[in-house]
Order: structure tokens, then C-alpha cells, then sequence
């Protein structure tokens, strides 16, 4: 059906690639969206083609279950068969469709009633395809879709040492996901093989943990456990893993705790450092000095970041701010410690003001957008527009833990505080 569809236009799919999912009820919405989206598979442009599989499968297997079709086994399975024939008409021109699909369904359609007819559909593709590439990623998604047993467990660790970087990283997350205590083997002896496996050939301790790190606790500490690979690996993860690798996760589970950046630099591992030292957009307590030392320097592209960091955070004007375009605008407001960051290279450049209160530990809520409406008046930033991360089209600021997000038209302010109270100890305004 898509075989001769036109060269979509790029206005149009942006359009409808930002079309909310959640808002849509009943069969003849979900057919009217998958009628305008499927011709966009077969666009000429493989950034398109890969969007437009994306938000396919983000809805066939994820939005219109919870929306439209509830426990109907029948059309569930037959959208999956729409799906399918879509594919398979669309690769004949663009085999990088094929790809595109696997890569996604890393997250989906691993649970009923999907995930047997699509193992069934993957083994005919893969008894089919010549592709060495495609095979591999084939054999990764019957993983990733199979059932689990001892059996299959038995299987899965075999594969930790397949020559395939990704089937190795899919068999290792399956473990994850299955593993406990009460399996055999249990959850602690795979941690053990997992990372004597990753220390001689990395690129599986990372997808073991991404399958176990929300039902894990107790012992292996999962940052002493990633720590000691890091230092005892005999090379660097592969690149275009399936699934995070453990430099990834330890920048996460890190970034309170200066002593691990440190045990990062001293093994070799700057670019893991930095990005563990500005994880958290907060201030953390004793990650000031090393942030200071990270603007020093000799890379920019390093520096930058570390000094922007200071500036947003720490209430830190580093020394060579202004080589960066970050400045301290003194005497803008007996109120306010303001700070000024040209983020990005020109022409797409963005200004960023970060003010801290001056006096006191906090801004009232009157105080707040008075000093927002000097650096960006009300004219200025525009009409109050839904926030992205909101889950309906109302208008509104958008509230993450301590923080209150507005999003503007020509404008984003972020009070940082008290929300409840209305007090404020940090203002970013995006310009």
C-alpha cells in the first residue's frame, strides 16, 4: 500500500509526528492516524522513514492498547499483521526500513498478544534474509521477544559469547529481566559471570543491568560493581549497542559522588567524568572543585560545559567565563545575582539568565516575576503555550518536583523552590 506513495512533505509530517497519542479514542481515530502516517514509511528521506516507524510502533503496541482496544486479542493481532505488510512492501525500496523497525521494537511487543505472532513473523524473515547485519539484529529481536524458562536462560548464557556484539547484549538484558534469587543460575552468580565476561570483552554488563536495575536490591552495590569493570576492561564497550553500556549507567548512578568523578579521572575516563559531574542540575556537594578543574581545561568543548555548569548551578563565575560568553551582570538588581550564557554556536545560539537571590535564601513569588519580566517582559516572550511533558493541551506551567516550568512562545522560565509556598532560590529564563 505503499509502494507508490509520494515524497511526503517534510511541513506536513512534522505536523503529524507531533500529534499527542494519548488523545485519541476509539477505532476510527486510530485508523484515520495510521492512514495519514503509514505513507511516510516510504518517504524519500531516511530521517523520516525512521520517525515515522518510530511513532507507528509507539502506537500500535503502546498507545492504542491502553486507548482503543483494551484485551481484544483478535485486532490487536491483526494491526500487528497491517504492520507486517506495510513493512515487508516498504523494504523492497528501502531496506533500512527493516533495520529501523528492529531498532525499535527493542522496546516494544514483549508481552502478549504480541510478542508470539511476532516471533513467528521474525523467524520466517530471518530463515529469508541474506544480510549479515539484519540476521544479527533478527536473532537479537527473538530474543527479546521469547519466552522465558530454564531452558532458554541456559541458552541466553551461551550467547554472552556469540560474535555478535548485539545478540551478546540482547542475551545478556533477557537475563537481567529473568534473573533473581530463586533462579537458576540465581541473580548474584550472573553478576559474577556477566561482569568476568564484560571485563574480557565488554558489552554485556551494561544490557544486564538495564534488565535488572529496577528490581534489584542488596548486594552487588551496582557502581562498585561497574566501577571494577571499568577498571580491569581490556577495551572500551562496542558502539551501537541495543542497550546502555555501563559507562551510561555509572554517569547516573554517580553524579552525587565527587569520589567516584575522581576514581573516573584517574582511570583514563575524562569524557564519563564530565558527563557524571553535570548530571545533576543541582548544585551536589563537594563536585565544585572538580567542575573548576574541568574549566581549566585545554579542550573547549570541555571547558565550556563545565563553566556554563558553574554558572547555572553553583552561582560560580569560573575565570575564563568570558572566553565562553558567560558573564555576571553587576549592579542589574539589588536583588538578584544575574548571570548571563550564550548557549550554542550562531546563529542557532540561545540566551540563558540565571538569577540567584541576593539577599535572603529566597525570592517571593512577586519578586520572582519581576525580575523575570526585566530580563523578558510579558510582550516579549509571548502567550503561554502546554507544556510538552504535560499530558493534556491546556495552557499551564508544568511542576517537576521542586521546580515550576512555563513554557512561552518566544520563551521557557523555570522557578526553582518552594512550589507550594511560592518561594524561589533559582529563576532560569530560556530566550
Amino acid at each position: 500500500m505503499t509502494d507508490s506513495a509520494p515524497v511526503p512533505d517534510t511541513i506536513a509530517f512534522a505536523a503529524l509526528r507531533e500529534e499527542p497519542l494519548h488523545l485519541k479514542v476509539g477505532v476510527t481515530a486510530w485508523d484515520d492516524y495510521y492512514a495519514r502516517m503509514a505513507p511516510f514509511v516510504a518517504s524519500a528521506d531516511a530521517s523520516i522513514r525512521d520517525s515515522a516507524i518510530e511513532r507507528i510502533c509507539m502506537a500500535v503496541f503502546r498507545a492504542e492498547p491502553m486507548n482503543a482496544r483494551r484485551s481484544n486479542k483478535e485486532y490487536s493481532t491483526a494491526r500487528l499483521g497491517w504492520l507486517c505488510n506495510v513493512l515487508e512492501n516498504t523494504s523492497t525500496h528501502y531496506p533500512d526500513v527493516s533495520h529501523a523497525f528492529l531498532e525499535h521494537m527493542v522496546f516494544h511487543a514483549d508481552d502478549e498478544p504480541f510478542a508470539a505472532p511476532l516471533c513467528a513473523w521474525l523467524g520466517e524473515w530471518l530463515a529469508a534474509a541474506a544480510d549479515p547485519h539484519l540476521r544479527e539484529v533478527i536473532r537479537g529481536g527473538l530474543i527479546l521477544h521469547g519466552p522465558h524458562s530454564v531452558a532458554t536462560a541456559q541458552a541466553w548464557i551461551t550467547l554472552l559469547d556469540d560474535e555478535s556484539d548485539y545478540v551478546r547484549a540482547c542475551a545478556a538484558k533477557r537475563l537481567g529481566d529473568w534473573c533473581n534469587e530463586t533462579t537458576t543460575p540465581t541473580a548474584t552468580s550472573l553478576f559474577d559471570l556477566v561482569g568476568a565476561k564484560d571485563i574480557q570483552r565488554p558489552g554485556v554488563a551494561g544490557p544486564f543491568w538495564s534488565g535488572r536495575a529496577f528490581r534489584h536490591c542488596g548486594k552487588p552495590d551496582p557502581s562498585e560493581w561497574m566501577l571494577d569493570i571499568l577498571a580491569k576492561r581490556v577495551s572500551s564497550e562496542p558502539a551501537n549497542l541495543p542497550f546502555n553500556g555501563i559507562d551510561f549507567h555509572l554517569h547516573e548512578l554517580c553524579d552525587s559522588s565527587p569520589e567516584c568523578v575522581e576514581l573516573m579521572l584517574r582511570l583514563g575516563h575524562k569524557e564519563l567524568a564530565l558527563e557524571t559531574a553535570l548530571e545533576q542540575l543541582a548544585a551536589v556537594s563537594g563536585m565544585r572543585p572538580i567542575l573548576v578543574r574541568f574549566g581549566d581545561d585545554p579542550d573547549p568543548n570541555v571547558a565550556v560545559r563545565a563553566i556554563q555548569h558553574l554558572a547555572m548551578y553553583y552561582c560560580v563565575l569560573h575565570a575564563r567565563a568570558a572566553e565562553f560568553h558567560v558573564t555576571r551582570m553587576l549592579n542589574w538588581d539589588t536583588r538578584a545575582i544575574a548571570f548571563k550564557l550564550q548557549v550554542g554556536a550562531d546563529p542557532h545560539a540561545s540566551l540563558v539568565n540565571v538569577l540567584y537571590p541576593r539577599e535572603g535564601s529566597s525570592f517571593t513569588d512577586d519578586d520572582a516575576w519581576s525580575l523575570i519580566n526585566r530580563v523578558v517582559d510579558s510582550t516579549r516572550r509571548g502567550p503561554l503555550l502546554p507544556h510538552e511533558l504535560a499530558s493534556d493541551d491546556a495552557p499551564a506551567p508544568y511542576r517537576v518536583g521542586s521546580q515550576l516550568l512555563f513554557r512561552f512562545d518566544r520563551a521557557g522560565i523555570e522557578l526553582q523552590g518552594d512550589v507550594d509556598a511560592k518561594l524561589w532560590t533559582r529563576l532560569e529564563i530560556h530566550t
